[in-house]
């Protein structure tokens, strides 16, 4: 200390401690409060640098810096104020009090340039206010999500829901809460598990969207099929912190489509076993031809495979005769035209000279891309055609004529005997015409059409003539219906057998149109059951014309008490009267509806509403109104149910302590409650329809109406800060105002709807809290550093005193000053243990990604030294991941357990410690075990107390804080720690578990 004092040139002066006479309790009155406030203004620049380490963000942070050098300077002058009690640095003094005025003076030309900025930054009222928009935005969302038909959920990382909607919650049966936090593995079967796994893993491990539709095994049995779309959730920085999906259940739909399928195969089936060819014909939007679908017949008609014209239908135009290539192709272009059905007889000519004829009939229809697709097939109709040529040249006059009957002529016996055919349609024929001849009826025709057709020759024989009776068949075009018309033909003489003319019309339309008609009957009978209002017909004068009531109908007699009477003569007076101005009404409008009509019915109250609608007739002058009466008791009950929780929430409104009123879009009051009459001393009636302006100063009023035009802008919810001062009363407090605008169906803002909360009292206690723990964390801070101090000067002064007189202390002497020495080192050292357990998740970079294997490599490199000395091997094995977690505090977590397991080992064994990590979906475990001097299993409960020791300090040096400190770093980080042992001398494991979370969580 004397060189220091002889280079700074300070010499013939005294130490300040002169000044105070040496008076112990002055001078130590000057140290302590000097020294105190020293580690004050220490303690402040350690805070504002860690304050300014945290907060990244941070405005003008070099004004901070400044400002911790300021007090850093003014706490050293405080420092010199002690130290020249007993060393004269004088001159030391001056120029630290230079340095003191210098930075003083910048600091405070700088403060004076950066308030106006700072005061320009955003208040936390103002981010406050972003936080309750985002919030608002998620209520949104959340109430359109459970509103959906559809299954909308949200997965961590760790593949747990973190949010279903109400699909989920049914289809699971279970409430979303129970829900939440849980596993597929909760609901699904292994199997389905592993499946949604593995789609997962694809979202969340690589970022993909998927979309899928799988069938999931639900635990209770049930099957379902889905169709799932799920992709990943990707926060500011790039990283998946989770995925969302959405589900729709598609079981209905699958199960119809495996039936579609099967009927088409089944269809497949019957089309191959039929004798003519059944087929799809297509011509796309490029003018190419192919045949999706043919029959197995193609192979037979036209020698080729139906797989060769799929694609492309070339090889089918190939085998058609080139004289009718041209009408053939035209016939289809004509189809395709005017989407009429296709029909067209044909020739085939092959390449060994064989021709035969074809007959093909297909409807068609247009297809989304452009395409024409036609539904058919095509009979052989060689055989026929040659019949029909033979027919044609030996009886062309007589064709000519019954070519133009469209019905099938023929001449049958009394036995049922074919003698003639007449007919242009031999289509229609049951079978062709030579195989008619000759033959019976009951050989030619089904038993249940061929005893109609005799029945009607009976009938014929006995009265002349037989008309109506009707049969049908199954030909190759269909289903068909004939109708008979048989006369008896003249004889030549009264000897021959008697013969019928037998005329058998097509009425399979005429059947159709009446079957239509019948569908029609009966799809208007079941209209009718499922209407379930009660729907009669009156004239003007309210009498019943018809009436149909559904059998569940409150209001329900039957017709024949109705019909032909009047209303009046049913309901009572003031129910009638309704009916008719109704009827009025629509009498001359066309319609009515909204009109209601409340009736006793049972001993209880009921309400229908009607429609009426005026039926058109032939008589303009007697107009008849249909009329449905609509029961509507329990929407009036919900209506009343409304305007009850109305009335109650104006209720609350009205005796909540918080302000609430609300406004339309040009500032004029439409809404207050009771509190807010109290802030403008005036009554809701003399509020409502007049502004701001009318009550408070013109600054005051447009601070108000500049919020406003702000949610209205924005559109959206805002919350400001503002001391408002009540008329009635004169109280002035910190009101929280949150702003809302008011929204109709089509978007468009109406009004702002406000509420105003008093938080004076709250913001006062929120300051007194943040001055309170500042004071904490200096304080402890302050007890762990400022003691060290004191500790230094006896550990000097003794070691002073021991070189002193060293030849004058005799052994006992000696030893009781290297006790002092070494317990004043023994303090110290526990006080360097206390401050870094003080500093624990205090003065630390945020958690953060990193890898655990780079930590515990780290935890070894500082740990070599005494590896060597002890002569033991540290072995590392297991799963390092990454974890979220500081670095310095985890590698000072392993370093410390990892150090534990090196230092308590027998002397003359060098000590093995096997450390090990495993990870599961939640946690991350590290392992430290050792063949140490163990633990009896009643002293763990000591072990991470602070300052518990469970050696004597002879055998191992410690200060009992680094457990300690190792169990604040883990529950710093969220997790747990423990040992195990079976007792002493047979070694423990330590061990810690840390959650995995993302970054973001």
């Amino acid at each position: 200390m004397q060189t220091l004092i002889d280079l700074l040139g300070i010499k013939n002066l005294i130490p300040h401690g002169f000044c105070l006479s040496w008076n112990p309790t002055l001078l130590w009155l000057h140290v302590v409060s000097d020294v105190l406030i020293a580690l004050s203004y220490y303690s402040i620049p350690l805070s504002l640098m860690y304050f300014i380490q945290k907060r990244k963000d941070l405005p003008y942070a070099w004004l901070f810096t400044m400002g911790a050098v300021f007090i850093v300077a003014c706490g050293t002058t405080h420092l010199m104020s002690a130290i020249l009690i007993w060393i004269p640095l004088y001159w030391l003094d001056g120029y630290l009090k230079v340095f003191t005025a210098i930075i003083s003076v910048a600091t405070a030309i700088a403060m004076l340039k950066i308030i106006p900025l700072a005061l320009k930054l955003p208040t936390a009222a103002e981010l406050l206010t972003e936080q309750e928009k985002a919030n608002s935005e998620k209520y949104k969302l959340s109430s359109i999500l459970n509103n959906a038909p559809v299954a909308a959920f949200t997965k961590d990382v760790n593949y747990r829901y973190k949010y279903t909607n109400r699909m989920v919650a049914e289809i699971f049966n279970l409430p979303s809460t129970e829900i939440i936090g849980c596993l597929d593995s909760n609901f699904f079967d292994e199997e389905t598990v592993q499946k949604i796994r593995n789609y997962d893993r694809r979202v969340i491990e690589h970022g993909e969207r998927v979309e899928i539709i799988d069938t999931y095994h639900l635990k209770n049995g049930e099957e379902r099929v889905f169709l799932t779309t799920k992709e990943p959730l990707i926060d500011e920085n790039g990283k998946i912190y989770a995925l969302s999906g959405i589900s729709t259940d598609v079981t209905e739909l699958k199960k119809s489509e495996l039936a579609q399928q099967e009927a088409s195969e089944r269809l497949h089936k019957i089309a191959n076993q039929l004798p003519n060819l059944v087929f799809q014909f297509c011509m796309r939007a490029d003018g190419s031809f192919c045949l999706p679908y043919a029959s197995e017949v193609l192979r037979k008609i036209y020698r080729l495979d139906p797989a060769d014209v799929r694609e492309d239908a070339a090889a089918i135009f190939t085998a058609v005769h080139p004289d009718d290539l041209t009408s053939h192709l035209e016939t289809i272009k004509k189809s395709a035209r005017e989407l009429s059905p296709w029909c067209d007889e044909y020739r085939l000519k092959f390449a060994d000279g064989t021709e035969c004829w074809l007959l093909g009939n297909a409807l068609p229809e247009l297809e989304e891309d452009g395409s024409i697709l036609w539904h058919g097939f095509v009979s052989d109709i060689t055989e026929r055609k040659q019949i029909e040529l033979d027919i044609l040249n030996t009886k062309n006059q007589l064709q000519a004529t019954l070519n133009a009957i469209p019905d099938l002529m023929f001449e049958v016996g009394l036995d049922g005997y074919y003698y003639d055919v007449h007919t242009p349609h031999t289509e229609l024929l049951a079978k062709p015409v030579e195989q008619l001849l000759g033959k019976k009826i009951v050989d030619v025709l089904p038993p249940d059409a061929a005893e109609v057709a005799m029945a009607a020759l009976h009938e014929s024989l006995e009265k002349n003539r037989s008309n109506g009776r009707q049969f049908k068949l199954q030909l190759p075009q269909g289903e068909t219906w004939f109708e008979l018309s048989i006369t008896t033909k003249l004889l030549a003489s009264d000897f021959e057998q008697p013969r019928f003319i037998v005329l058998s019309r097509d009425i399979t339309e005429r059947k159709k149109i009446e079957l239509d008609i019948l569908n029609t009957k009966n799809q208007l009978q079941a209209t009718l059951n499922a209407i379930p209002d009660v729907l009669f017909e009156l004239d003007l004068e309210g009498h019943f014309q018809n009436y149909y009531a559904h059998r569940n109908a409150k209001f329900s007699m039957r017709a024949e008490q109705l019909l032909g009477k009047k209303i009046s003569t049913i309901l009572p007076p003031d129910a009638t009267a309704i009916c008719f101005s109704a009827l009025r009404e629509a009498q001359q409008q066309g319609w009515s509806s909204g009109k209601q009509i409340q009736l006793d019915l049972a001993n209880e109250t009921y309400w229908f509403e009607l429609s009426v609608a005026i039926k058109p007739t032939e008589n303009e002058q007697t107009p008849h109104f249909i009329v449905l009466s609509r029961n509507i008791t329990e929407r009036k009950k919900i209506l009343n149910l409304l305007e009850q929780e109305k009335t109650k929430l104006n209720t609350l409104i009205q005796t909540i302590p918080d302000l609430v009123w609300l406004k339309d879009i040009n500032g004029i009051y439409q809404f207050c409650n009771q509190e807010f009459e109290c802030f403008f001393g005036a009554k809701q009636a003399d509020i409502l329809g007049k502004t701001d302006y009318d009550f408070v100063s013109r600054e005051q009023a447009d601070f108000f109406l500049k919020n406003d035009a702000k949610v209205i802008r924005d559109g959206i919810p805002h919350t400001n800060e503002e001391w408002l001062v009540f008329a009635t009363n004169g109280y002035e407090g910190l009101f929280e105002t949150l702003k809302t605008p008011l929204k109709d169906s089509t978007g468009k803002i109406t009004g702002i709807l406000s509420i105003s909360r008093n938080i004076t009292e709250r913001k006062q206690m929120e300051l007194e809290l943040q001055r309170s723990n500042a004071d904490l964390e200096q304080f402890a801070y302050a007890v762990s550093h400022d003691m060290r101090q004191p500790l230094r000067m006896v550990t000097s002064y003794l070691s002073l005193i021991e070189m002193a007189l060293a030849e004058k202390l005799d052994d006992e002497t000696r030893q009781f000053l290297n006790f002092a020495i070494d317990g004043a080192k023994r303090m110290d050292a526990m006080i360097l243990s206390l401050l870094d357990y003080s500093r624990v998740g205090q003065r630390t970079e945020p958690l953060t990604l990193i890898s655990s294997r780079a930590a515990v490599d780290e935890a070894l490199a500082f740990l070599k030294p005494e590896i060597e000395t002890s002569g033991g091997r540290v072995e590392i094995s297991g799963d390092w991941i990454d974890v979220v977690a500081n670095r310095d505090e985890l590698t000072r977590l392993l370093q410390n357990l990892v150090g534990n397991a090196l230092k308590y080992h027998d002397e003359n064994k060098p000590p093995v410690v096997d450390v090990s990590a495993s990870a599961t979906s939640y946690t991350f475990r590290v392992e430290i075990r050792d063949s140490g001097i163990g633990i009896a299993p009643n002293q763990i409960d000591r072990l991470f107390k602070v300052f518990s020791r469970l050696q004597i300090r002879s055998r191992f040096e410690g200060t009992g804080v680094g457990l300690a400190l190792c169990r604040k770093i883990v529950e710093h980080h969220g997790g747990t720690i423990g040992v195990e042992s079976e007792g002493e001398g047979l070694g423990c494991v330590f061990w810690f578990e840390l959650p995995l979370v993302t970054t973001m969580s």
